[in-house]
């Protein structure tokens, strides 16, 4: 009886004991292969550099934010296992590893990156700003904003049908996909458009389009509203669409509009920034 009993208690200590051994902390320093990455980590668990970073520290980190940290490599990154919020922006970033599902924001603007990796079905918001992207992967159906500005994308995919702000200017984009009902803010300037159809679009407050190759505004199919030079711009087109030589005063052309267009994108980065901390 006394062996039997002996037996079930060894069993039952290897048990315990492979319970604890499958939840020990292991050391994953050297897996952030990036020494700024690396130092970024350090200062998101408090620790010094001299201590280790253990996969329990970073586990349940929801929101990491890298930006501006000359980041070349983001190996490493899988061991964050529930990060909703990434932004890696401002580095010099070249490719992105593969990204969690549950992820929901994702900036990596101002980088050098060539593609991006499948994007996750949790993701609402994207912002891959100034990058060299020629074209984008698969869009989730739940993203509400993509800002895919100053890249060098020559078409871009099927919208998801809940995106409500759309920012493609600065690219090289000859006709744009089918617009969603929910798109309501429209900034497509600086490309090659010959045309744009926006009878979709029954709840639209902002529509920029100048600089493009239209040769009129009936070129913007289903527009009804007014061209302000606010909040609805036409003019200026890179193909003259005013034949008299006389500028006229009460023209819609906005005052900045020989302005540079990457001036002008600068400020309307900054307003896309506002609109997205004050709608969620």
């Amino acid at each position: 009886m006394k062996k039997v009993l002996f037996v079930m208690l060894a069993v039952c200590l290897l048990c315990v004991g492979g319970v604890v051994m499958s939840h020990a902390a292991v050391d994953i320093t050297e897996e952030f292969t990036d020494l700024n990455f690396r130092a970024a980590v350090y200062g998101m668990i408090h620790k010094t550099t001299s201590a280790p970073i253990y996969n329990t520290d970073v586990a349940e980190i929801r929101s990491v934010d890298v930006s501006d940290r000359n980041i070349k490599d983001l190996a490493g990154l899988k061991w964050f296992r529930e990060v909703e919020i990434f932004y890696c922006d401002g580095n010099q970033l070249t490719e992105l590893p593969a990204l969690r599902e549950g992820l929901k924001e994702l900036n990596c603007a101002g980088n050098a990156l060539t593609a991006l990796p499948a994007l996750p079905d949790s993701l609402m918001f994207l912002d891959c700003y100034n990058n060299q992207l020629t074209s984008l992967p698969k869009l989730p159906d739940h993203l509400r904003i993509l800002n895919c500005a100053g890249n060098l994308l020559t078409a871009l995919p099927t919208l998801p049908p809940e995106i409500y702000q759309l920012m493609c200017n600065d690219n090289e984009l000859e006709t744009l996909p089918v617009l969603p009902a929910e798109l309501n803010y429209l900034f497509c300037e600086n490309n090659k458009l010959i045309g744009l159809d926006v009878t979709s679009l029954t709840d639209l407050h902002a529509l920029y389009c100048f600089f493009n190759n239209m040769t009129s505004k009936d070129a913007v199919v289903g527009f009804t509203g007014e061209w302000d030079g606010e909040h609805f711009i036409f003019d200026p087109q890179n193909e003259a669409t005013d034949p008299d030589p006389d500028p006229d005063p009460d023209s819609d052309a906005p005052f900045w509009s020989t302005w540079p267009p990457i001036l002008v994108s600068l400020l309307r980065y900054v307003l896309f920034g506002w609109l997205w901390m004050n709608w969620f």
